[in-house]
């Protein structure tokens, strides 16, 4: 009988990694991805604050051409899902199993949902109008698909598309397809969808922003183990998040392909 019980899987192991995962996961450490992470945040926060809304301050936003030059939003948001696809692959490289999974799922909650509910709290406080079908929405993460975007925070259109790509890499994680196949099938998709009318402009959507997903992942699986640190280029991520808002390849992508104009512009 002892043994049965010391042999039953505790609940709160499911909230930390395996001591295997624990010490894969130091040696993986990489602060370039912090930095990268970093970067691209402080360009999507700049650009809400001195050329969308203009809330901070409605009577100022930059003029010289240099401030536009560092306006690279769109650059960000698609360097967050890639980062969030290699993340993943990165710290998921155990068989799929009921045990691991369940470590998955609240791992992904633990990290993101308590400060998610936080950011929508202070946003139904900072301006006020939203209906309960909106604030529901939001909360369990349906707003794009279901439910409008809350007025005090549009920016949460993202999670709705990271909640969606958590929950389809189970079955990536359960069949182990090849990455690239995928992301082909996903550009045929991202490209054809939005000139048939009968389809929702949503599945274009999600199909363009799982390419960069597939991406950091496959980046992840093909990572080579090295315990060399490497060094971290901060001013070619920079020039690529600049050429990728100039060249408006970032607009284009988010903008054309299933996302809705008006959203990008406030991502």
């Amino acid at each position: 009988m002892q043994e049965q019980i010391t042999e039953e899987i505790d609940l709160s192991d499911h909230f930390v990694p395996s001591p295997e995962v624990q010490v894969e996961d130091r040696k993986m450490y990489d602060h370039a991805i912090d930095g990268l992470r970093g970067i691209a945040a402080i360009w999507v926060a700049y650009s809400h604050i001195f050329f969308f809304d203009f809330k901070l301050d409605p009577a100022y936003h930059p003029t010289l051409p240099i401030g536009y030059f560092f306006n690279a939003a769109h650059g960000g948001i698609l360097i967050f899902f890639t980062l969030s696809g290699y993340v993943i692959g990165l710290t998921n490289r155990l068989p799929f199993s009921q045990t691991n999974v369940i470590r998955y799922l609240l791992r992904r909650f633990i990290r993101l949902y308590p400060i998610y509910v936080l950011a929508v709290i202070l946003g139904i406080i900072s301006i006020q109008g939203d209906t309960w079908k909106t604030i529901v929405g939001n909360l369990f993460f349906l707003q794009v698909a279901v439910s409008a975007l809350i007025k005090g925070n549009g920016v949460l259109w993202t999670l709705h598309y990271e909640v969606v790509y958590y929950l389809v890499f189970l079955a990536v994680w359960y069949f182990q397809p090849k990455v690239v196949p995928l992301m082909l099938c996903s550009l045929v998709v991202a490209c054809v969808f939005p000139f048939i009318p009968a389809v929702p402009p949503l599945i274009s959507g999600y199909a363009t922003g799982w390419i960069f997903w597939l991406f950091g992942l496959w980046l992840a699986w093909k990572k080579p183990r090295a315990e060399t640190i490497t060094t971290f280029p901060l001013v070619a991520y920079m020039l690529i998040f600049i050429a990728t808002d100039k060249l408006s390849i970032g607009k284009s992508v988010l903008g054309s392909y299933g996302t809705n104009q008006s959203q990008p512009c406030r991502n």
